[in-house]
């Protein structure tokens, strides 16, 4: 769990969730660090911490909450877990300070709260959900310390975030996205009371580790950027029990079936690109002996391209082999419209017999991204350190590589000679 804070000097602030003691849940303090570019992050301070005398692991631990500038004042709204909601208005020398509990929200001593302004309505808005009844609440407020629930509604996928997002990007058609835990989402209109859904649940992550997330407005850039947990088994040489998933821009966009969310991963990864690799209009026939990625080695890489399916059965990709050409494989069933990622699938079938996609590697995530980012899986995965190893082949036809670019990544965690 984790909330995000953008400022106008360009420094984005992420507040999460540390456990002094060990990697698992509880004595929850909120560790802070910040990026100018959202790839690397540094370490600044615990921002809350949890009390010092506590026999209960969770009990009155700042559990989960929001982060928001609006002028020049920074807010956060956080669940003392058990306790119940409260408000801070200062941030200085890396601490949350001011603590002020909150009025209206008496039944939400367990929630997870996310708080924005709207700008519609000049009125605080926030959409808790409750684990104590499986409840989303929304609330309203017009200074962010008494709160007037206004309605609420079952729901039993999570923590849920929204934001205001224009269809295609005109300003005079837009939806708010209702964006909840395990990569669902929703779209609505909303009166800053009540949510109308006009659209049915559907996926913007087909992997099955990923958790809450958070998306935010830079308005310096003009867009909309959302993080998600990815949650995995804790790794020998990592210090967390989860991870990020790589930052996207967000939008919507119109199809024949509707307005659906689509994804990008954000233009600043290019600033950690070490060499480029490029191939157009190469033939891939059956087997690996031939394999196009010989040159390519790496612990990190950034995929983007389009191959035509040809007449092959399947393609797929391996990575991070060793020299028995043994790894994490991504298949692709012709027949069965579906890739196959490590503990993941999703169906899909292109319209022209061809796939646009991207995939980023990172030393322990696999992120794909289908047709412009329509259809995203994001996953983990724990590959020895040294099979740094990439094929891609075919089986029963031939493919063609219409155009493919492979970047391999430098580290964002030290620097490099």
């Amino acid at each position: 769990p984790f909330t995000l804070l953008f400022e106008r000097s360009e420094v984005y602030h992420l507040f999460y969730q540390w456990n002094p003691h060990n990697l698992q849940q509880g004595y929850m303090n909120w560790g802070h660090a910040t990026s100018t570019d959202l790839v690397k992050w540094n370490f600044d301070s615990i921002s809350v911490t949890a009390p010092a005398v506590n026999a209960d692991s969770m009990d009155l631990s700042p559990w989960w909450g929001t982060a928001v500038i609006k002028g020049d004042t920074k807010y956060a709204w956080i669940d003392s877990w058990g306790e119940g909601l409260y408000r801070y208005n200062t941030f200085s020398n890396g601490e949350w300070k001011n603590k002020e509990a909150i009025t209206g929200a008496d039944n939400l001593k367990k929630s997870e709260p996310f708080v924005f302004w709207n700008e519609n309505t000049d009125r605080w808005n926030m959409i808790a959900y409750n684990r104590t009844d499986s409840t989303i609440n929304i609330l309203n407020s017009p200074e962010g310390l008494h709160w007037t629930k206004t309605s609420t509604f079952n729901f039993k996928f999570g923590f849920a975030s929204m934001i205001e997002l224009p269809v295609d990007r005109k300003p005079d058609d837009t939806r708010w996205l209702f964006i909840t835990e395990s990569g669902n989402y929703l779209l609505g209109s909303f009166d800053g009371n009540e949510l109308t859904l006009l659209s049915p649940l559907r996926q913007f992550n087909h992997g099955g580790n990923v958790g809450g997330s958070i998306c935010f407005n830079d308005r310096q850039k003009d867009r909309v950027i959302m993080v998600s947990e990815l949650k995995g088994e804790q790794q020998a040489d990592l210090p967390s029990n989860g991870q990020l998933s790589f930052p996207v821009e967000i939008s919507l966009h119109n199809y024949s079936t509707g307005v659906e969310m689509i994804q990008k991963p954000l233009p600043e990864l290019k600033n950690y690109y070490r060499k480029t690799y490029t191939w157009t209009d190469k033939k891939v026939y059956p087997g690996i002996n031939k394999n196009l990625l010989a040159p390519v080695k790496g612990e990190m890489l950034h995929f983007k391209g389009t191959i035509d399916l040809g007449n092959c059965d399947y393609f797929g990709f391996i990575l991070r082999s060793d020299r028995e050409n043994k790894g994490s494989e991504i298949i692709y069933n012709v027949s069965q419209g579906q890739f196959n990622v490590p503990d993941n699938v999703i169906k899909y079938k292109p319209a022209n017999n061809k796939i646009d996609f991207e995939m980023l590697v990172d030393r322990s995530s696999i992120e794909l991204f289908i047709e412009g980012g329509r259809y995203v899986v994001s996953t983990t995965f724990a590959p020895e350190p040294k099979n740094q190893k990439y094929i891609l082949y075919s089986i029963g036809g031939e493919i063609v590589v219409d155009q493919l670019e492979v970047n391999t990544i430098k580290t964002a965690w030290r620097d490099e000679q």
